[in-house]
């Protein structure tokens, strides 16, 4: 397991992401890369939250860099944001990589029922270890 620290200073976007929930939410990039495995939020003292998120390579090669977005929407469709995954993420194959991440803006992530939160982590694209590139956005 690989843990990093980012700080995020602006959000990646707050309720603009039409509700992403399923894989087939994933547009123009792939659910099949990275899974959410498990999140925290706490409160941040200015405002905002610090996220954690334990991510999953399902995938069967290990990955040297990513370009993903975590994204957290209502049950009721209502986006509440996304983070962007540390690009340099080193993940082995079936391994995970934990991110904390400061977020302004976040903090409904905080007082609502994790149970009413949809997580999903869609991969633009992928750098592997091998050095073979796949992309998801054309």
């Amino acid at each position: 397991m690989r843990t990093v620290n980012a700080c995020s200073l602006a959000l990646v976007a707050v309720g603009t992401f039409g509700g992403v929930a399923s894989a087939a939410d994933c547009r123009l990039s792939s659910p099949d890369v990275l899974k959410i495995e498990s999140w925290e939020a706490s409160p941040r003292r200015t405002s905002g939250a610090t996220v954690t998120m334990v991510l999953r390579n399902v995938g069967e090669r290990p990955i040297e860099m990513v370009d993903a977005t975590a994204w957290f929407r209502g049950e009721l469709g209502e986006g509440i944001g996304g983070i962007y995954v540390s690009r340099d993420a080193k993940i082995d194959a079936g391994s995970t990589f934990t991110q904390t991440s400061n977020m302004v803006g976040f903090g409904r992530l905080v007082t609502v029922d994790k149970k009413f939160v949809h997580a999903l982590a869609c991969a633009k694209a992928v750098l592997y270890r091998d050095g073979t590139k796949e992309r998801f956005d054309e």
